[in-house]
């Protein structure tokens, strides 16, 4: 009697250690819904003198994560970033926001149709710049190309979050930057 009750036990264990085994690749794989507000810090690497600002950055999309990346966490994020209160220039108001991320890079753009004429549209892209980010979305470093090419002498125009000022928002791109590319902003 107590070897059946000992054998019972066993076997409940270990459909339950399945279940919760199964569980948990059923919840790592399905996709996730993000809608994250992040305060940032926006800066020019290479002059220290010249001012940066704070930011508020919106995040919203859908993570999955993938078979492949099932270790290191990656996966890819389509869905939009946008600097509130930001315009672009050359970029219509209604164009649409969009921003891909796979394994932890992408970009973040803008596309929207221009009527040239009756039955004519051409479209049209704005490339803000490179984005960066942790495995969990919860720190990103834009690089800003468009407004890069107007910085001088090498300079580059980054943002960085959750950052509060220069030194939190550099010291946070250097190391999202060295875990993605192996190189740091600025040496």
């Amino acid at each position: 009697m107590s070897a059946w009750r000992h054998g019972r036990w066993m076997r409940a264990g270990i459909a339950a250690v399945v279940l919760l085994l199964a569980g948990s690749l059923i919840w790592w794989f399905f996709p996730q819904r993000i809608d994250r507000t992040l305060q940032g810090y926006e800066f020019t690497a290479g002059q220290p003198e010249r001012p940066g600002r704070s930011l508020t950055l919106k995040l919203e999309g859908t993570l999955q994560r993938t078979l492949a990346g099932f270790w290191k966490g990656a996966g890819k994020f389509e869905g939009k970033l946008v600097i509130v209160g930001e315009s672009y220039s050359g970029v219509p108001e209604d164009a649409t926001p969009f921003f891909y991320l796979h394994d932890g890079v992408g970009s973040m753009a803008f596309s929207w149709l221009k009527r040239e004429s009756i039955g004519n549209s051409v479209p049209g892209l704005h490339v803000e710049g490179m984005v960066y980010a942790s495995t969990d979305l919860k720190e990103l470093a834009i690089i800003r190309t468009s407004r890069s090419a107007g910085a001088n002498n090498g300079s580059v125009v980054a943002v960085a979050a959750p950052a509060n000022d220069r030194e939190e928002g550099m010291a946070l791109a250097n190391r999202i930057l060295i875990e993605k590319l192996g190189a740091p902003l600025m040496p």
